[in-house]
């Protein structure tokens, strides 16, 4: 079946022929080739969808490696802070008990 012109563009002839030839087709190559279209879209999606999860797989594991280093390094920093602020807390607390030991052996004297 030729549907094209003498010179090889579509007219509203054309057009009515390749609907004509298409309503005449069984609706079977129709639900085929719906599933086929169907089938590959999936695929394409599915191909998409995984792609896109091994790139976001990569990335969360890289923003978790760098927000463990920091909280390393914000753990060494919050301990070093503890031991330095309980060493100031013993040393008061020795410059208190000197203290009321001075006291006392003032009011005994």
């Amino acid at each position: 079946m030729n549907l094209t012109n003498t010179t090889g563009s579509l007219t509203v002839d054309t057009v009515t022929a390749i609907a004509d030839h298409a309503s005449r087709m069984s609706d079977r190559w129709l639900f085929v080739a719906m599933l086929a279209i169907m089938l590959l879209s999936m695929l394409a999606l599915a191909k998409l969808v995984l792609a896109d999860r091994s790139k976001l797989t990569t990335r969360l594991e890289n923003v978790t490696e760098q927000y463990i280093g920091r909280l390393k390094e914000e753990s060494a920093t919050l301990s070093s802070a503890i031991a330095n602020n309980t060493a100031a807390l013993n040393k008061f607390a020795d410059a208190v008990d000197d203290l009321k030991s001075n006291c006392t052996a003032i009011r005994r004297a």
